[in-house]
């Protein structure tokens, strides 16, 4: 179930419920997120619906299909939301995740060590728990990695970054617009973390 289409899938199992219907619920979770309670400010009413949808859905499986990469926020998910009820996990590794590009490189990849994080909304793809991670090291006098932001910037992130609370780490950071896939490959082969 993607974003748009859990309330879709929350009415579903409500009405075949209400049918009386034994049919087995079994959905494909894929983009999964946010995984966070509120982590930010901007924590809006979609997200709260979303969290609260996908509960619905979780509880009312027999089993959860999800792509491998989302199987831990998924785990974490019921954890933190006490969601007992919900059938057995199957995690789905997909096959296309990071094709090879077939066009020539168009960027030069940090010299030093970096992080990377690709896509740029906050709250979704939890970069504002990794800026503040990098805030904490700073403060405690650690070495503090580059972070490559790969992706289409987003309005929202960058007035974030210009927090003055933010400014001990923004030298640390490198936006990458839109790399193309080759680039996004390198990126992600000769990145520390990701």
């Amino acid at each position: 179930m993607t974003s748009s289409s859990q309330r879709l899938g929350r009415n579903w199992i409500k009405t075949l419920e209400l049918d009386g219907s034994n049919a087995a619920v079994v959905p494909l979770l894929y983009d999964f997120m946010p995984f966070h309670r509120g982590a930010t400010k901007w924590f809006r009413r979609f997200d709260r619906n979303f969290l609260h949808d996908n509960r619905f859905v979780i509880e009312h499986s027999r089993l959860i299909l999800e792509f491998g990469i989302h199987a831990r926020g998924l785990g974490a998910f019921r954890r933190g939301r006490n969601v007992t009820e919900a059938g057995a996990g199957a995690a789905i590794p997909l096959v296309h995740q990071c094709p090879d590009g077939v066009d020539a490189p168009e960027i030069d990849l940090p010299e030093a060590p970096y992080l990377l994080t690709v896509g740029l909304n906050l709250g979704r793809k939890n970069i504002e728990v990794v800026l503040e991670a990098l805030l904490r090291m700073k403060k405690r006098g650690l070495s503090v990695p580059t972070l490559v932001i790969a992706g289409a910037l987003r309005r929202r992130l960058q007035r974030y970054v210009e927090q003055p609370s933010l400014q001990p780490t923004r030298d640390r950071l490198v936006f990458t617009r839109n790399p193309n896939q080759t680039d996004l490959v390198r990126l992600y082969t000769n990145a520390l973390l990701w």
